[in-house]
Formats: C-alpha cells, structure tokens, sequence
C-alpha cells in the first residue's frame, strides 16, 4: 500500500493505525501540537495557548523538558479544579492538555513506543481527540504525512530559503509561492504542488516543507 493509498481514507482513526508503526517521536509530537493548531481559535485562555506554542518548541528541540513540563502542569492545573473554576469550553481545554501531555511526557518513557501502544496513560486521548474533532484530526495527519520523494535538484537556494523562512516564520501562507519556486526548480511532482497550493491546514511538520528541509 502506497503513502497516497494510506492516506485516501477520510476516518482519522483508520489514517492513524496506518501511520503510527513508523512515526517518528517528533512527528507524533507535532501531530498532536497540529490538532491544537487546527482548533486554535476555540482555545481561548492564554495558558492553553502558551502550551501549545511551548510543545512545538519542544517537539523541534527550542526548549528543554523543564520549560515545557511546567507548562503543561500549568495547563493541568487549569482543568483540575472545580468545575465552576475551569475555562470554557472545558471539554476544548481538556483535549489540548491531554493531546500535548500525553506524547511529549509518556513517548520517551515506554520505549520509543506511542503511549496506546503499550497501555499507557493518556493512550486514549488521541483518540479521543480524534473523536471530538474528526475533520481536523484527518486535517492534521494529511498535512503532516505524504507519499512523495524529493528531488535533490529542488533544493535551490531560492527553494531552501523560502522553506526554512516558512517552517521557522510558521508562515504557511508561503506555501503557493513555494510552489512557484519548485516548478522553477523542475519539480513536476502533482501531490507536491498542489499541497502547497491547495486551501488546507499546514502546520510544522508539513510533509512537503519536512521533505525540503530534511526532517523526520
């Protein structure tokens, strides 16, 4: 089954059991920050939004493991008291806690493994979250996983630049200019292109910009 095949189905339950044998602990982490992403506006206190920006750091290596499990216990502290005391919508909140706790404190303590892999706490908040938020659950895993190879003569200079400015900037409405600059650079490459140029989700993580920078 190819990448394309993996990825035609629409249940993010389904994309998800075809993809996590052979994800990587940053892009499990990044999956989850990019659901966040996805419901962005929905989180409104500044506390969830600072764990989320905090775990993408921290799933790239910009911060340490003590900066980003202060902040998710600041995120835990806020959905752990009395319900009349939560932030609204709890239910938004609790899913944002879950989803960046759950990978970025249990991955690296059950063996490289996904926490659901080996019963872990917290395994079920993924799919949970992709319950809750099915459209963007399958959103976030089509931005961040793709089926095509990279040509070594895309990578021009004007390519690179463009995709490391997008990546560090999170500047994903570069993504069509992208585009522009690869087909310059020879890249005839349809599911390349028209990622870049169609009106969808990006996130770090991007599997075209991933692809272009080299990340795994």
């Amino acid at each position: 089954m190819t990448a394309a095949d993996q990825l035609a189905a629409t249940d993010p339950a389904t994309l998800f059991a075809r993809l996590v044998a052979d994800m990587s602990e940053r892009k499990a982490r990044l999956l989850r920050v990019a659901l966040a992403r996805a419901l962005w506006d929905e989180f409104k206190h500044p506390e969830l939004r600072d764990a989320i920006t905090v775990a993408e750091r921290y799933a790239d290596g910009e911060c340490g493991e003590e900066e980003y499990v202060e902040q998710v216990r600041r995120g835990y502290r806020l959905v752990s008291g009395p319900p009349e005391q939560r932030p609204a919508p709890f239910v938004h909140l609790q899913l944002a806690i879950n989803s960046l706790s759950g990978t970025g404190l249990l991955l690296g303590r059950c063996g490289g493994k996904l926490p659901h892999e080996v019963g872990a706490p917290g395994g079920g908040n993924w799919q949970d979250a992709m319950g809750h938020a099915p459209a963007a659950a399958v959103a976030a895993i089509r931005d961040l996983f793709g089926g095509s190879s990279f040509d070594p003569r895309w990578r021009t200079e004007t390519v690179t630049l463009l995709a490391e400015g997008i990546y560090r900037d999170r500047a994903f409405d570069r993504m069509p200019i992208l585009a522009d600059a690869l087909e310059e650079a020879g890249c005839d490459r349809a599911e390349v292109l028209v990622h870049c140029r169609e009106d969808g989700f990006h996130a770090r993580g991007c599997w075209v910009v991933d692809g272009l920078l080299g990340k795994g």
